[in-house]
């Protein structure tokens, strides 16, 4: 049983609320861009243990994705605002020399992969949200988690000023009147 009413803690908001729709969004647009035939589609575990990162790097080529923050906006007033933020890693096996980053004629490289998802996921629009942005884009080094043969892309995906004030959420909040008021104070006039 649901220790609070919905109107307290609306399943919006308790399911992820903008967080959770952009997820969702992003996840489905990469179906697109990666066919699922070929990708192996997966997310990352909110804290990835050694056992998680070896079970996703198991199978080649790997599309995974991951939440990572929600920065506070410097316009955050009365309803928080920040800048989501998620990690999208794109695993292939290691090919040799150029091929690597070129691709091999079958499957692109990592420079290619990278590019698939910056033409792709950048300025991608999420309707009521926001838009992406690709912030970081970058091949991998030599990290313990990646085994050998494998290369990586690691992107930062960032939607800027993400609100948890949208007209379905706050319809939920029945027993919240209003987020913020002005006041007028009677003896001197001034609204604050």
């Amino acid at each position: 049983m649901r220790p609070l009413s919905e109107n307290q803690y609306p399943d919006l908001l308790i399911s992820g609320g903008p967080l959770a729709d952009l997820f969702g969004a992003i996840e489905k647009r990469l179906k697109e861009l990666f066919d699922p035939k070929i990708y192996t589609h997966s997310i990352i575990p909110p804290r990835a243990t050694a056992r998680d990162w070896e079970n996703i790097t198991k199978r080649m080529p790997m599309v995974t994705l991951g939440w990572m923050a929600c920065k506070p906006s410097s316009r955050i007033g009365d309803c928080f605002r920040g800048d989501a933020q998620f990690a999208l890693i794109l695993l292939t096996r290691q090919n040799a020399g150029r091929d690597a980053y070129y691709g091999d004629g079958k499957l692109p490289g990592v420079m290619g992969l990278g590019a698939i998802a910056a033409f792709g996921l950048h300025g991608f629009n999420v309707r009521g949200i926001g838009s992406c942005r690709i912030e970081i884009m970058a091949a991998s080094g030599d990290q313990d988690w990646i085994p050998d043969g494998v290369a990586s892309v690691q992107l930062q995906i960032t939607v800027p000023e993400v609100s948890f004030d949208s007209p379905e959420l706050m319809s939920q909040l029945d027993t919240l009147t209003s987020l913020s008021s002005t006041f007028k104070d009677s003896s001197s006039g001034e609204t604050s």
